[in-house]
């Protein structure tokens, strides 16, 4: 509720249309309506860019009206920045909102997630991360270690890749079984 200490049943008032232009123009916004319709009337206004939009008087009088294309384009902006940091992009054109938004990092993962997430909390692509994860727990030595434990029980390794502990392997022991 708008609780500003104005008239609301002049509707011809020329003072308080002009402090409604003022307030919008200080917001960086062009007020186009005629006529006062009272704080809690609807005011056409556009801004800079040229888009159009309708506000109530009272959100204009206090100086909280923003352009909300403007505001998206900025985040949008903004969130290109922070991806582009990572090698990425964002897939979406327009700011969604608060909402999942569609995501490539660098190599080709695609995925949607909040841009909070990214912003906020640094989230990034979750296939990479398992990635590097399983990386970090790869041993350097593991594929020679498992021939050399293999072969001293007289067995055999049919692998030439190690990935980590808990992958599967094939083998064959001393007495010729191969699992």
């Amino acid at each position: 509720q708008c609780t500003l200490n104005m008239p609301h049943t002049n509707p011809a008032s020329a003072e308080m249309l002009r402090r409604l232009r003022a307030a919008a123009s200080k917001a960086g916004l062009e007020c186009v309506a005629t006529e006062w319709e009272g704080a809690q009337g609807m005011y056409a206004v556009r801004c800079a860019q040229g888009h159009e939009f309708v506000r109530i008087g009272c959100g204009i009088l206090k100086e909280v009206t923003v352009c909300e294309q403007c505001r998206g384009q900025r985040r949008l902006e903004h969130i290109q920045e922070i991806v582009q940091a990572k090698g990425g992009r964002c897939l979406e054109s327009t700011y969604l909102g608060y909402v999942p938004h569609r995501f490539v990092c660098a190599n080709g993962h695609e995925w949607k997630t909040n841009p909070s997430g990214i912003i906020n909390r640094g989230i990034w692509c979750q296939r990479c991360a398992g990635i590097a994860r399983g990386q970090q727990l790869t041993k350097k030595d593991g594929l020679e270690r498992l021939q050399r434990i293999v072969a001293e029980k007289g067995g055999k390794c049919f692998v030439d890749t190690y990935t980590n502990g808990a992958a599967r392997y094939r083998f064959q022991c001393a007495e010729d079984h191969e699992w």
